[in-house]
């Protein structure tokens, strides 16, 4: 399995203070992971032309993307700047257990886990969040490791501080 980047915005260390004083500044809703905010969708490990992982980051709970089959499934999100978090909530549909990654740094190469979990079935979108210590991301990578069946979707990504 292979991650492709596609990072449109040129970020550079001169831009990225990763000191105690991590811009808070958060968007109205207090989501990091929505494309309102600036963030992006940089890399997936499966691709349906009618499911894009844009979907992920859209704030439309009617749409959604859909791995395509088969796991463990990658996504990596772009926050729009280094950003103190420490709360997701994930909905998603079929998904078993997650992995949570995170990086600070200028270029999404170096990541450290934030937690995995175990996900209650659920008829329908199953509603996950998991609050943690503040850590400090620019880039989360979010690894389906295994689903309640061969296929599953994510419908949104939530990220607070």
């Amino acid at each position: 399995m292979s991650l492709e980047f596609d990072i449109e915005d040129d970020v550079n260390e001169a831009e990225i203070d990763i000191g105690d004083d991590l811009k808070t500044e958060e968007p109205k809703d207090g989501n990091l992971a929505s494309s309102a905010a600036g963030a992006k969708v940089i890399a997936t490990t499966s691709s349906d032309p009618r499911y894009p992982a844009t979907n992920i980051i859209d704030g439309n709970l009617s749409l959604f993307w859909v791995t395509t089959g088969m796991f463990p499934h990658e996504f990596v999100i772009q926050l729009p700047r280094l950003s103190k978090i420490s709360s997701i909530q994930l909905k998603s549909q079929n998904v078993k257990q997650l992995r949570v990654l995170r990086c600070d740094q200028p270029t999404p190469t170096n990541f450290q886990e934030v937690y995995t979990d175990i996900l209650s079935r659920a008829p329908g979108i199953q509603s996950h969040q998991k609050s943690f210590n503040q850590v400090p991301a620019l880039y989360l990578k979010f690894v389906l490791l295994s689903g309640y069946t061969d296929f599953a979707a994510i419908f949104n990504v939530n990220v607070q501080p």
